[in-house]
């Protein structure tokens, strides 16, 4: 679908991120800042501040609340917006306790706080499942009900 999520339905500019004439799609973000600050000394060689120029697009977004949907599993990379995403999408999670997986999730105790009052936990995975645990480490949190991880638990254990 050629939209983004968000909590309201708007026109908004993405910016995108190009240094040395390469485009960072990848680090495309509706914040200016968090598009263009992945990018430097830290993260690549010899960087110079010269070299980054900034793409600006329009996009639009939707709530995931207008769409629907009865998601089971929602992947949530976008650079910056997750509180905007669960935000607009509050219903729609509340409904079906979907199984989120959230790039960026440690950091924002608003983000936090949100999927802590929906129910949320957050899980790691390893060799025999999914088991409860915190981590700020993990590039992609993972994030379910307890009913909801009660429910994937027993399918790993049953092979299913």
């Amino acid at each position: 679908m050629p939209f983004g999520l968000a909590d309201q339905k708007l026109s908004r500019p993405l910016f995108v991120p190009v240094y040395k004439k390469f485009v960072y799609d990848g680090l495309a973000s509706l914040d200016r800042d968090f598009a263009s600050n992945w990018l430097s000394a830290e993260t690549l060689y010899w960087f110079s501040a010269a070299n980054l120029t900034m793409l600006e697009t329009t996009c639009t977004t939707e709530r995931l609340d207008d769409l629907g949907l009865d998601p089971i599993f929602i992947k949530i990379v976008v650079q910056g917006f997750q509180y905007q995403v669960i935000k607009g999408g509050l219903e729609t999670i509340r409904r079906f306790e979907p199984i989120l997986m959230m790039q960026g999730f440690g950091g924002s105790s608003e983000l936090e706080h949100l999927v802590e009052g929906l129910g949320y936990e957050q899980y790691l995975f390893d060799d025999s499942g999914f088991y409860r645990a915190r981590s700020n480490e993990v590039l992609n949190t993972i994030l379910m009900t307890p009913r909801r991880a009660e429910t994937v638990t027993r399918s790993t254990r049953n092979g299913k």
